[in-house]
């Protein structure tokens, strides 16, 4: 007589057997990786994934620097359950792989979530972000940031002068203005305050998350790294339901 787990029936139930064992091990993992990054604190850093390094940059955090200004662009609920607060740079892999995900958290959540973004242009690796970051301000002063950085984040292999300039006409921004505005590098000094307000707080590169509940800045955790899209969606799920 053949074996039971030689039949079909065996087979079915040993092919059931692994599929949950695998469900289970997944759930486990995401819920550990959601549940860690809610409690970890600005000085006990949860690294999530990929992560663009800045040279000596040590990890203290200076809490009387805000954790966003209102002149940070910013998307979302004006009176929000969550503010996360992303120090990003165009030019870092990583920041284009998780730029998706917290826009899709976005538009899913922004009822009850606000996301705000800030510069740290990793100069020593990245040479044309600090460039792109003053572009995205100008368009941010004609109220298209968001159209902006989604462009340029698309487009990242791409960030030479004259690309920045073309994207600016394709997400339709005054042209005239917006050439001015980079030729006089009128948001300089936005995205230095930006990258040294990120170091203050402890900021070792990029993308470098603050999740503010309630937007109490006196309740940040900070998150290094590509958040896993489904580990993000379980605990904006948990936090804001």
């Amino acid at each position: 007589m053949r074996p039971w787990y030689s039949r079909w029936w065996g087979i079915a139930i040993l092919a059931y057997i692994a599929v949950t064992a695998v469900l289970g091990i997944v759930f486990l993992v995401t819920s550990r990786g959601a549940s860690s990054f809610a409690s970890s604190s600005p000085l006990d850093t949860l690294r999530a994934g990929g992560f663009t390094e800045k040279q000596g940059v040590g990890g203290t955090f200076d809490a009387s620097v805000p954790l966003f200004t209102d002149r940070d662009p910013a998307i979302g609920a004006e009176r929000p359950a969550l503010v996360i607060v992303e120090f990003s740079d165009f030019q870092c892999p990583f920041c284009r792989q998780a730029f998706p995900i917290m826009r899709e958290a976005v538009a899913q959540y922004g009822d009850r979530l606000r996301f705000v973004y800030r510069d740290f242009p990793v100069d020593e690796l990245h040479s044309e972000a600090r460039g792109a970051a003053e572009a995205a301000q100008c368009a941010h002063a004609q109220g298209k940031f968001w159209a902006y950085h989604d462009r340029v984040f698309q487009n990242a292999e791409a960030l030479d002068a004259a690309s920045l300039a073309r994207y600016a006409e394709q997400v339709g921004l005054d042209r005239a203005q917006f050439d001015a505005c980079v030729a006089a590098r009128t948001f300089q000094s936005e995205v230095e305050e930006d990258l040294q307000a990120g170091l203050r707080m402890g900021v070792q590169g990029t993308p470098t998350w603050f999740f503010l509940p309630d937007g109490d800045p006196r309740k940040a955790r900070r998150v290094e790294g590509v958040i896993p899209r489904d580990a993000l969606l379980q605990f904006l799920e948990r936090t804001l339901r």
